[in-house]
């Protein structure tokens, strides 16, 4: 009886001592070599979805796809603008094409001597149209106008609007509008037009 009794205190013993092994050494999370000696596929990361920078855009507002440049942020914190009134400007922080996010595109209303921009016509953009974007790789996603808005510049919520981060793909096209500012030599206000991935 007493040799039965010692056998399950033993083996109780052996089982605290693996859950606590279990516990301490396999709980920690692995490395990538940690998991490719325990079996894990090398490739496993190669299954999460690629997404690429946009390189095009189409809309109704335009003839011909238009060309897209990387921008960033400036010293004074906002975005920069496209080299020329022709082009637009992806916010490289933002999110690409097709990806969980807001991904960004700006474009002139109009250059230095008055002349329509890329963007001249953005107003005109209406809820249901839709706005092509091709990527780097060559794909076609299409997102669908959700709404428009005309925020000041001062207007905390408009620009927080225009930039927050979805948890969808949301694509985000903005531009100058409102009234010339002679003073400043800027725009007081910008459109902010929405669209979601269809």
């Amino acid at each position: 009886m007493r040799s039965n009794i010692a056998k399950i205190l033993v083996l109780i013993a052996l089982i605290t001592s693996a859950m606590m092994f279990c516990k301490t050494v396999l709980a920690p999370d692995l490395t990538a070599k940690e998991r490719l000696v325990l079996g894990e596929s090398a490739f496993s990361a190669l299954t999460e979805p690629l997404f690429y920078e946009p390189v095009y855009v189409s809309i109704p507002i335009t003839d011909m796809p238009v060309h897209i440049q990387k921008v960033g942020v400036g010293s004074d914190f906002a975005m920069e603008v496209p080299d020329d009134a022709f082009t637009l400007g992806w916010l490289t922080s933002s999110s690409r094409v097709g990806e969980n996010g807001n991904m960004i595109l700006s474009g002139h209303f109009d250059d230095s001597f008055g002349r329509p921009g890329v963007f001249y016509n953005l107003s005109s953009l209406k809820k249901g149209n839709k706005v092509k974007v091709r990527n780097e790789n060559g794909q076609v996603y299409e997102y669908i106008v959700t709404g428009s808005e005309y925020v000041g510049e001062e207007n905390i919520n408009g620009v927080f609007t225009a930039y927050r981060y979805e948890n969808r793909p949301v694509l985000t096209l903005i531009t100058c509008g409102g009234v010339w500012n002679e003073q400043k030599g800027a725009y007081d206000k910008r459109l902010i037009v929405k669209a979601v991935l269809e």
